[in-house]
């Protein structure tokens, strides 16, 4: 089981302490222990049911430790709600009798563990409306074996992150959602990631490195709301167009300047849009809805049936007790009425960016989508923009979304083979062939600072070897020397034909002599023979 997906920025609770010695030491704090899921405790079938659930039942139960392998399978069985009741529980009625047929009952998919939603949506269609949209947290165990499930022409996973206002959201922590290989719709406004925060999730884009090479990374991101992210300049427009399908990006109260959006973004398609229901204070699911009104066929890679909604709007997992206790901002708003919502709106876009919540992030982070899912809610948001239709913001972009066929007309880099058997080395690189051009200046000049050095390392060697060679003198090594050996006398040892070996000592002794009296002008006299016993 991989590890789960932790949004947690450990340098805004890092703490710096000396020792005795005053060396610094940083503190830093692990996050805490996330709480239990609800589908833990909640069990599908009582201890003592009287019915026997169906063979499917068992079959089903049997692959939901391996949701992420079904795609080879490449079966599906038809929908049977006997099937479904034995796997999920049924939502608990609001009054007795209220439902007056038993199969028009909806199901409680909240309890409902995410590998049991994955394993039907893939063996399993059409299912009811209620299990295409699921809320999980961000830090849920399982939500990164979901991301692992490839989209197909009848099952794709569509991931819904929004985090306004997150404290834990910056540039060192964003690196975390590029594990997200199915979002579709990122909400981050109000949180202080930079231009550098965006690098670091486009080049999330990449390939994996098995045989398969299937696409890792944000490549379906097509709504980016960037509003009041005051770090965000200029730099990042060239970014944002290296996601391939991106169709609506906010923004509003941003440092980035029309000029540089026409120079960057209009090659792209981008334009300011005066659609409405793209862009906040709309939640994502209704702007995501609008896409899909636009552009329904081509918005995936399977028809919209198919289509599972992760909707991500916390990090934890909440306690089941503190659940559904404050209503959410846009259900309040959308019980005042519906002008509310625009005047909301107008005011932030005169006063600037609303200032930063003090309460918790997980507080600031209250869902918006279980009730702008309900079509009653919906409908109250559409009759609330669509009385205006001017235009909204020069910094409000949208383009036509691009279909998904972009996708699929990529392909992975070509993987180079090796030209050498695999019992031969490679042959080493030449400076002379690297590329000058990939190089930076510090680079650069580090790689000329070492080939300076080893040519003068290489020069000075052969000029050691030479002179080493010139004063060389030749040896024997049959006839080694002893340099102990004393010169003449009786202690003095013979080889061969009666030579006498002398000493090195001795030779050294000579040679210093003649130097001596050369320098002098003197010349040596001739040694006495050697038969003679004395000089004259």
């Amino acid at each position: 089981m991989s590890q789960p997906i932790v949004l947690w920025d450990a340098k805004r609770r890092a703490t710096h302490v000396f020792d005795d010695a005053g060396i610094s030491i940083t503190k830093t704090i692990l996050p805490p222990p996330a709480p239990p899921a609800r589908y833990d405790m909640v069990t599908v079938l009582p201890k003592n049911s009287k019915t026997i659930p169906p063979l499917a039942y068992f079959c089903i139960r049997a692959l939901v430790p391996h949701a992420d392998q079904l795609h080879h399978t490449q079966h599906t069985v038809p929908y049977s709600r006997d099937v479904v009741s034995s796997l999920v529980p049924l939502a608990p009625l609001a009054a007795p009798f209220s439902v007056k047929n038993k199969d028009s009952q909806p199901f409680l998919v909240s309890s409902v563990n995410p590998r049991l939603l994955a394993t039907l949506g893939q063996v399993m269609h059409p299912l009811p409306q209620e299990f295409r949209d699921y809320d999980i947290p961000l830090s849920d165990v399982h939500l990164p074996l979901l991301q692992q499930v490839p989209s197909r022409e009848n099952f794709c996973f569509v991931t819904l992150l929004a985090l306004p206002n997150c404290k834990e959201m910056c540039d060192d922590t964003i690196g975390v959602i590029r594990r997200l290989n199915t979002l579709t719709a990122l909400d981050i406004r109000g949180t202080t990631v930079g231009s550098y925060g965006l690098t670091v999730l486009a080049r999330g884009l990449s390939w994996s490195d098995d045989e398969l090479q299937s696409r890792t990374g944000c490549w379906g991101l097509r709504i980016l709301s960037l509003h009041s992210c005051t770090n965000i300049s200029n730099e990042a427009l060239p970014i944002l167009s290296k996601f391939p399908l991106l169709s609506s990006i906010d923004l509003r109260f941003t440092s980035c300047t029309r000029h540089a959006i026409t120079k960057n973004l209009a090659d792209s398609g981008f334009r300011p849009s005066s659609n409405r229901l793209l862009f906040h204070p709309v939640p994502l699911d209704v702007s995501l809805k609008q896409l899909e009104d636009l552009y329904p066929p081509s918005m995936y890679s399977c028809g919209l049936t198919s289509v599972f909604k992760l909707h991500v709007d916390k990090l934890n997992h909440c306690n089941v007790r503190s659940d559904h206790k404050t209503k959410p901002y846009i259900l309040r708003n959308m019980m005042e009425g519906p002008i509310n919502l625009i005047n909301t709106d107008s005011d932030e876009e005169s006063s600037g960016p609303a200032g930063r919540a003090s309460q918790d992030v997980q507080a600031s982070t209250t869902s918006t989508f279980s009730t702008s899912r309900l079509p009653c809610k919906e409908n109250w948001i559409r009759a609330a923009v669509e009385d205006k239709k001017e235009q909204l913001h020069p910094l409000a972009l949208a383009r036509p979304p691009p279909q998904w066929s972009v996708l699929d007309a990529l392909r992975p880099p070509v993987r180079h083979q090796p030209l050498y058997a695999p019992q031969e080395e490679p042959l080493r690189p030449k400076l002379e062939s690297m590329d000058r051009g990939r190089l930076t200046k510090r680079t650069l000049s580090s790689v000329e600072d070492m080939v300076a050095t080893l040519a003068n390392k290489n020069k000075k060697r052969k000029v050691e070897s030479e002179f080493a060679n010139a004063s060389s003198c030749p040896i024997s090594v049959s006839k080694p020397k002893n340099p102990f050996v004393k010169s003449g006398g009786s202690t003095s040892k013979s080889y061969g034909s009666g030579g006498m070996v002398r000493s090195v000592f001795a030779e050294q002794r000579d040679a210093a002599t003649a130097s001596t009296l050369a320098k002098r002008g003197w010349t040596k006299a001739e040694p006495w023979p050697k038969f003679c016993d004395g000089g004259p």
